[in-house]
Order: C-alpha cells, then structure tokens, then sequence
C-alpha cells in the first residue's frame, strides 16, 4: 500500500474542477493592458505641448499669424515676379513686331511720297492742256495725264497688324513706356486720318471720271493702255470731243484732285515724320537692332 504524504498528485482532476466550479474561464491579467481613457490623456497632453512648442500663450498664435502672412506674401511677391518676367517677354515680342510693321511703312511712305510729286507734274500739265484754245491738237498728251487722273496708285494702308492685336486683346497696357504708348497711339491717329481722307480723294476721282466720260473716247483710253495695264502713249492724236461746258467742268476737277494730292503730300510726309520718330524710339529704349 502506497504511503500517504499528504500531498495532492499534481495532476488529480478532481482537484482542478473543485477551483474552478462553475466552469468560467478567467483571461490572465496583464500589467500592460492600454487604458483608452489613460491613452487619450496622454494624447491631449503631448499634443498640447507641441501646440506650445514656439512659446506659451499670445505670443505662440501671433508666431503662427506671422509665419502664415510671410508665407503667403512671398507666394503673392514670388507669382508677381513670375508675371513681370512673363508681361515683359511678350512686351519686348510686341515691341519687335511693331518695329516691323513701322518698318514697312516708313517705305510705303516713301513710295507714296513720291508717287504724289509725280501725280503734281501730271495734274498740272493736263490742266495746262485742256486750257489751250485747241486741246485737240495735243491730245496725244491729254489722253496720257488724263490716264494718271483718275489712278489710286498711292493710297496709304498701314501695316496695322500688331497694333490692332494689342488693341483687341487688350494687351496696350504692356506697354510699360508711356513715351512709346503717346507716340504709337499719335502715329494710329494719323494713319487713320490718311486713310479716311484717302476715301474721299477716291469720291473726288469718281466725279471726275463722270466729267471726263463727256470727252473722251472711251475706246481711244483703251488704247493707252497694256496687257498689264501699264500706260503709254498713243503714236497719234485721238478725238476730243468738243464739249466746251464738259472742259469747264474738268478743269475744275482736275482743280480738286490736286488739292487733294497736296493734302495727301503733306499727311504722309507727317506721318512718316511720327513714324520715324516712333521706331527710333522703339530702337533705343528696347535696345533693338
């Protein structure tokens, strides 16, 4: 018989069932278990302390104020600079285009200039000859001038491109020269005043073929002219019709277009004189070549 020591085997499942009577399981307890409430604190506080971090109180919210401005203002002075170097760019792209078109012209005005001394010397010898008491007997020359009369070789069209982009797109105000601006918008001024005045030569012209209609022989004028329309002169002397009023009636034509020739002599030589100006100008203060 086995003796008894009075100690309990270590496995007797009776034993274990009489601690735990009622069959519940009890999870260990463990030191380290999170306390929600305890970890929430513990967030409040660090964040706190990092919210008081550049000082304590005002003084903290007037470094945050501060620090919020700086930022935002160099933004502000950053995308300011960006701009300026963009409106400077298409200022000087603008500037180069303008000098081109001023360009173009400075020699269509030079070209027209002297169309118009030559019309002066033609209007004053027809004059001349419709005056004579025989016209007829110079009308191998009337026929000629008469020719130049009533021919627009010398209407003034400004090469208005780039003016009229800055204009529409509303881009005048890169112009940063208010010296350029005056000057450019004096210069589209009178460009503008040439061309209208230029229509109404144009009228002049027209009342002045109605006249000269009641004179000469339609199919002699074709004559005078070329497969090119050049004109030339006839190697004999056409018919004139004898139309004493429609001669009268001429002469005071011929009277208007060299008034308007003159006007237009005097217009475009101010206008090349601003155009000039304007593209010295454009040359020394935006260094162009």
């Amino acid at each position: 018989m086995a003796d008894n020591t009075g100690e309990e085997p270590f496995n007797n499942p009776a034993n274990t069932q009489s601690e735990n009577p009622s069959g519940e399981i009890f999870p260990a307890k463990d030191n380290d278990t999170i306390n929600p409430n305890q970890q929430t604190e513990n967030m409040e506080t660090h964040a706190q302390e990092l919210h008081k971090a550049p000082g304590q109180g005002w003084k903290h919210y007037l470094f945050e104020f501060f620090m919020l401005f700086l930022a935002v203002f160099c933004g502000f002075i950053a995308e300011n600079i960006r701009e300026n170097i963009v409106e400077h760019s298409k200022e000087k792209e603008y500037i180069q285009s303008l000098a081109n078109d001023l360009s173009i012209d400075t020699a269509r005005l030079h070209n027209i200039i002297d169309s118009r001394n030559q019309r002066e010397a033609l209007l004053d010898s027809l004059m001349i000859l419709m005056k004579l008491p025989h016209p007829t007997e110079r009308s191998t020359d009337i026929y000629y001038y008469n020719s130049f009369a009533s021919r627009m070789t010398f209407r003034f069209n400004s090469d208005d491109g780039t003016l009229q982009q800055l204009k529409n797109a509303g881009n005048l105000r890169l112009i940063s020269k208010q010296q350029v601006s005056d000057s450019l918008m004096s210069y589209d001024v009178g460009a503008r005043t040439r061309a209208k005045n230029d229509d109404e030569e144009v009228v002049a012209m027209e009342a002045y073929r109605i006249v000269a209609q009641e004179i000469f022989d339609g199919s002699e004028l074709e004559k005078t002219r070329d497969a090119n329309n050049d004109v030339h002169r006839l190697d004999y002397n056409p018919i004139i019709k004898d139309n004493k009023d429609a001669v009268f009636k001429l002469i005071y034509r011929i009277h208007m277009l060299k008034n308007f020739n003159r006007t237009g002599q005097r217009e475009s030589k101010a206008i090349l004189q601003k155009a000039t100006n304007l593209l010295a100008i454009l040359k020394k203060e935006y260094h162009l070549e």
